[in-house]
């Protein structure tokens, strides 16, 4: 099975961003846009990062694309911008949330404690 540190995705600079620089971290990796319904998640994505920071948490903002053509995020078949990956320390998808699904819903941050402990 593939782990985080397996891709390597690209940044919004044009830059590769290799991903094992966030090895040993437990990661929210979000497909985002920054004009759609779904926008205003960002405030709980900051406010996420924020609290968990200190613990080895981060939240990985990565650009959808969908728009453009792109592959139509055919692997794992996302379904939209702001569906949301917790990877944890091991670099393993741990939960997978729907775009709908609020960054701060309670079963978001039982998950996140839980990778954190």
């Amino acid at each position: 099975m593939s782990k985080l540190a397996d891709y390597r995705l690209p940044g919004i600079d044009g830059w590769e961003l290799p991903l094992d620089r966030f090895e040993g971290e437990v990661v929210l990796v979000v497909n985002v846009a920054s004009r759609c319904g779904l926008t205003p998640q960002y405030a709980a994505l900051e406010a996420l990062h924020r609290r968990f920071n200190d613990l080895g948490f981060l939240v990985l903002g990565v650009p959808c694309n969908q728009f453009a053509g792109a592959a139509a995020s055919r692997p794992g078949n996302i379904s939209w911008n702001f569906e949301k990956f917790l990877i944890g320390r091991n670099g393993q998808v741990i939960e997978r949330y729907a775009p709908t699904v609020k960054p701060d819903a309670p079963e978001v941050l039982a998950a996140i404690a839980r990778a954190l402990a």
